[in-house]
């Protein structure tokens, strides 16, 4: 099943012009950050012991890019999308002038 723009931007709450293909699926062009629901998505697949590869399928992104989240969010107990949703919007408030 191919994705439209329109369907990949519902999922990750970017609207921006189209990019570049991947796998089969239209990405948006240049980076959008990955939203509070992809990060419950991601937690839940991970626990359902989905792989990076099918996860990044399912969420319409790049497997590097939930493969980044992952490591950069991980810990000893897992991966927590709480956790992940903080860390995030603190990353982005400190990219603010």
């Amino acid at each position: 099943m191919r994705h439209t723009m329109h369907d990949v931007a519902n999922r990750s709450g970017s609207g921006d012009s189209l990019g570049a293909e991947t796998a089969g699926i239209a990405m948006p062009k240049g980076y959008s950050h990955l939203s509070y629901e992809e990060r419950c998505q991601i937690s839940a697949l991970l626990k359902a012991g989905r792989s990076i590869g099918a996860i990044a399928r399912q969420l319409g992104r790049h497997p590097s890019s939930i493969s980044r989240e992952i490591r950069r969010n991980g810990g000893d107990r897992g991966y927590g999308y709480a956790e992940a949703q903080v860390k995030a919007e603190i990353r982005r408030s400190d990219d603010l002038p």
